[in-house]
């Protein structure tokens, strides 16, 4: 318009784009280390991680897809946390493992905690969605794929975050 700023159905489109691409952005970077895992070229990059950081930077993109749902995400994160470990390794499993804590949940909670104890850091991702057979989590906790399942919405996935996440 002739004020220079933005309708707001203008400012709305423009988020959504910058939210898709930020999607697309992690599940590329998914991919990429996956390839090179698999390939026996990963190189980890260890480096000092505000974790507080990390988490709101994956959870502002998961934001508008858990709000379609009504679903709330919670961050327990003290403030300043940190770590050394390579920060796409752990977006890469955050941001997979919030898909599926997301496509499972329907007017629900998400909840992201960190525990420190002993100089070692633990992430812990909670939901009160509508969970698994004790046969998938017999086979997650022992490193084996499983089948993708329908979410809440009836979303389909391919099955790969599980692998991405296991690897």
């Amino acid at each position: 318009n002739d004020t220079g700023t933005f309708n707001p159905e203008a400012r709305e489109s423009s988020g959504e784009i910058k939210n898709t691409a930020a999607q697309l952005l992690y599940l590329g970077e998914s991919l990429i280390q996956w390839i090179k895992l698999e390939e026996g070229t990963f190189k980890l990059i260890v480096r000092n991680i505000n974790i507080e950081e990390l988490v709101n930077e994956i959870v502002m993109v998961h934001k508008p897809m858990a709000s379609v749902k009504n679903n709330r995400i919670i961050c327990n994160i003290p403030a300043h946390a940190s770590c050394m470990y390579d920060p796409m390794l752990i977006k890469v499993i955050l941001h997979n493992v919030l898909l599926n804590a997301n496509k499972f949940t329907s007017n629900g909670t998400i909840t992201i905690r960190t525990v420190v104890a002993d100089h070692c850091l633990t992430m812990c991702l909670e939901d009160t969605g509508i969970g698994m057979e004790a046969s998938a989590v017999a086979s997650l906790n022992n490193l084996i794929p499983v089948a993708s399942q329908k979410g809440t919405h009836k979303e389909t996935g391919w099955g790969m975050g599980y692998m991405l996440i296991i690897d």
